[in-house]
């Protein structure tokens, strides 16, 4: 379950769009509701407060969001990071804020349910996936890029990106040097046949997968296919990135 908390003086506005999302993501749970921010403050302090998600107007009665916001931040409390959405139609009281690790995006307050249903559902998908273990959250980013299970060349590039997950996120990436050998030293093979599957197996993915996709995942237009350092450095860098 993904627990949501709602911090919104505005009763009405918070129930009907905590209906809509709940009614599309049955594993989302309400928490609260709260009306002001000086509660509010007080139960994202308590440490048997098991909240997932914030979504938090930044004008408030009592602490305001930016003030909470920035209390939260200076007692680091960690839980929290990436954890929160914004919402609020003043770009003075976004200005404060936009550059908080704490903050997951900010809305605008007069944007319609669906436009924020859709930030809200992003950030539920990567608090479910924040959940699981290393190898699940692997698959799951393959599974994205429409990798096919059924090529050895998947099971190579899982198994170096799990290699490199537990390594120093500092080290540099030498897969033909360092990771290529385990593997074949693994499944007694050579170091050429790992390279060339895992260029088939990227291959075969580039055709599959969307390119809209394909573009918004890895931050770059590709009118070309992607090499698999580009693909396995992208993937561990959202699995850490998701890490929350």
């Amino acid at each position: 379950m993904v627990n949501i908390l709602f911090v919104e003086d505005n009763f009405h506005y918070s129930k009907n769009l905590i209906n809509k999302v709940m009614q599309e993501n049955p594993e989302v749970r309400l928490f609260r509701i709260i009306t002001n921010g000086k509660e509010a403050l007080n139960i994202l302090k308590d440490a048997s407060s098991e909240i997932d998600i914030v979504l938090l107007d930044l004008k408030l009665p009592g602490n305001s969001g930016v003030d909470i916001i920035k209390d939260l931040e200076k007692n680091n409390y960690k839980k929290y990071k990436n954890s929160i959405i914004a919402i609020s139609g003043e770009f003075t009281l976004l200005s404060q804020v936009m550059q908080s690790p704490y903050l997951y995006t900010y809305i605008n307050k007069i944007a319609g349910f669906e436009q924020i249903i859709t930030i809200i559902n992003e950030l539920i998908e990567i608090k479910k996936s924040s959940k699981f273990s290393t190898e699940e959250k692997i698959k799951i980013e393959l599974k994205k890029l429409k990798y096919n299970f059924s090529y050895i060349g998947t099971l190579y590039i899982y198994e170096t990106i799990l290699i490199l997950c537990n390594q120093s996120p500092n080290k540099k990436i030498k897969l033909e040097k360092q990771v290529y050998p385990i593997l074949a030293n693994k499944y007694n093979t050579t170091v050429n046949n790992i390279k060339t599957n895992i260029i088939n197996a990227t291959n075969e993915m580039y055709y599959d997968c969307n390119v809209e996709t394909l573009n918004k995942y890895l931050g770059i237009y590709y009118d070309e296919k992607p090499t698999p350092k580009e693909v396995i450095s992208t993937i561990i860098l959202s699995i850490r990135d998701n890490t929350i």
